[in-house]
């Protein structure tokens, strides 16, 4: 997958590690973690030019990542599960529109489409898009013609298995294990 998932095959060890259960880990360590996947393939896309379609914004928003991503999950829900499925989601979109890749004009309303998808996957109480166009920060219209559009890039074929959410979430975890052993060693 174009986010992480792809690389991961590179990292892995011989000995499989040991992951904790995603009810295990904390919110803010997922979120963080999912930020810095989000925000590190921003940054490296910062400098290509960029496939303009219905996710690019018109100019960058002022929130950031991290608490675009906190919003969705203090004010709609705080189920890891939907945000390691909206990470999913995204990394889906990015394979099947190659000519797309994840950047500063078109991360939030990505966020916003997969979350909205993950959720309404995942939860048995729904909150209707009128919340979610609010914690968005879109108007209802726009949010209805976005999720529109990120099903029929899916096909409506929005089904993740366990076994594809697990590998996912456990390169999620590598990633950052390895982005720290980096980032620690002595150099």
């Amino acid at each position: 997958m174009k986010l992480f998932f792809a690389q991961h095959k590179t990292t892995q060890s011989v000995q499989a590690p040991e992951y904790p259960k995603i009810s295990d880990v904390s919110a803010s360590f997922l979120l963080k973690t999912i930020t810095s996947v989000l925000t590190k393939a921003v940054t490296t896309n910062s400098s290509k030019s960029h496939a303009k379609d219905v996710f690019t914004g018109a100019c960058v928003p002022q929130i950031s990542i991290e608490k675009y991503l906190l919003r969705f999950y203090e004010f709609l829900d705080d189920d890891p599960t939907i945000y390691v499925s909206s990470l999913i989601y995204i990394s889906m979109y990015l394979e099947l529109t190659p000519d797309s890749s994840l950047n500063e004009l078109n991360v939030h309303r990505l966020i916003a489409c997969s979350i909205l998808l993950a959720y309404k996957q995942l939860m048995d109480f729904r909150h209707k898009n009128k919340r979610f166009a609010a914690i968005a920060g879109v108007n209802l219209s726009e949010l209805n013609s976005l999720e529109i559009k990120f099903l029929t890039i899916f096909d409506f074929a929005t089904h993740v298995s366990p076994e594809h959410f697990e590998e996912c979430y456990h390169c999620l975890l590598d990633s950052v294990t390895l982005e720290y052993e980096i980032n620690s060693s002595p150099g």
